[in-house]
């Protein structure tokens, strides 16, 4: 029949558009482009759905009044879904981008630290690079606190993480210090903590080879 006829046509059309929104969404270029159409995608089947059951003849009013109630509650939890994961996503790639920031500046800092002259400005790129190191993975921590996105497990361990993360620096920045100290500082840190006779007399050694060398160049000069 001609009724028949169109409504094949209209199913067809309605495949055919599906389809297209199934290719736009494998190439979206971004999260927030591709949730929009998967949401579009699910008004499309929500819309059919709608107007196959309003159709079929065969259905009581109280039947088709309960599948429409639940075709309403499946495009409600599948748009959920969608929101979920473009959050998901959006949050990743706000990840990817922070790493990518901070890759770039700590081996800009590590170069730099390369070629330091002195013990005082390796000591100073040694701390720049601790502090570039935590302020990146308190970011982080803090996002996934504020992520709507995980459980609260996650969040849960995040906030230990944070709590135990100014300990770990302070740590982190003694030990740069020691290690960054120059022959004389090192030889004064050693008789401070009481150090053992051999390693001040190493210190001593060390910072009398290096005066000499100091003495050596200037004679050079």
């Amino acid at each position: 029949s001609a009724a028949e006829t169109e409504q094949r046509f209209y199913d067809e059309l309605a495949n055919l558009a599906q389809r297209t929104i199934s290719a736009m969404s494998s190439i979206a270029a971004n999260a927030e482009e591709k949730a929009e159409l998967e949401l579009r995608s699910i008004e499309l089947a929500k819309t059919r759905a709608i107007e196959g059951i309003n159709s079929e003849k065969n259905y009581t009013d109280a039947q088709k009044k309960r599948l429409l109630q639940q075709i309403d509650a499946l495009a409600f939890e599948e748009q959920a879904v969608v929101e979920y994961r473009k959050t998901q996503q959006l949050e990743q790639e706000k990840r990817d981008l922070a790493n990518q920031e901070y890759e770039a500046q700590s081996e800009a800092l590590k170069y730099q630290f390369d070629l330091a002259d002195s013990q005082a400005e390796r000591r100073r790129l040694a701390l720049d690079m601790i502090d570039l190191d935590y302020r990146h993975k308190e970011a982080l921590l803090q996002a996934v606190i504020a992520s709507e996105a995980i459980s609260d497990a996650e969040r849960e361990r995040a906030r230990l993480a944070l709590t135990n993360l100014q300990a770990a620096r302070a740590r982190d920045t003694n030990n740069a210090n020691r290690d960054t100290m120059g022959p004389a500082e090192r030889y004064l840190d050693e008789l401070r903590r009481g150090g053992k006779p051999e390693v001040i007399a190493e210190s001593a050694q060390q910072a009398a080879v290096d005066g000499l060398q100091s003495l050596n160049d200037q004679l050079v000069d």
